[in-house]
């Protein structure tokens, strides 16, 4: 057993060593050399060996490295969108992941249907109400319209499902589908 302290202090260890394996992640992928990559696997072993938390718990992040490494290479986007779901936009090493990510000058919208109740992450939400000379938040409530033909313009990608045992996405009707 351990105290909540101690717990607290996990979470933060965590969290730098987090931070730190995404500059070499960046690090990485901007120069994909062994020298390199040695180093994104160092740091992920570094984050991987903190155990237990508060409010975080052991990561994963060495399991199936080199794989995720080569998919983010590729372009992969249901990698890249697996990576920038875990980052915070205001997170130094968001907007540099997203410019050399294959959603490079687009606005990213989270949503989590987790649970049955729907999540969207406001950091795109904001830019739209905040590009149309509104503030946002501050109990405000807004409507957003876009344009029908517009709609065929956006690119989903599809990061994980809640549900154990469901490894792919699924269509409008739950049969799996081929991504």
């Amino acid at each position: 057993m351990s105290g909540g302290l101690s717990d607290l202090a996990s979470d933060e260890m965590r969290a730098g060593r987090y931070l730190d394996y995404l500059a070499r992640v960046v690090e990485y992928l901007k120069s994909p050399i062994e020298a390199n990559r040695r180093k994104v696997e160092s740091a992920a072993k570094k984050t991987d060996s903190v155990t237990r938390g508060y409010r975080s718990g052991q990561t994963s992040l060495s399991s199936e490295l080199g794989k995720r490494l080569k998919n983010l290479r590729k372009g992969d986007k249901s990698e890249w969108a697996r990576l920038l779901w875990k980052v915070e936009p205001h997170q130094r090493l968001y907007n540099e992941l997203v410019e050399i990510s294959p959603f490079k000058g687009k606005m990213l919208v989270k949503v989590d249907y987790g649970s049955g109740f729907v999540r969207v992450g406001k950091e795109g939400i904001d830019e739209i109400i905040e590009g149309a000379n509104f503030l946002a938040g501050d109990c405000d409530a807004y409507l957003i319209a876009i344009p029908k033909e517009d709609l065929k313009k956006i690119d989903v990608t599809w990061v994980r499902c809640g549900i154990s045992g469901i490894k792919c996405p699924r269509d409008s009707k739950g049969k799996p589908k081929k991504i």
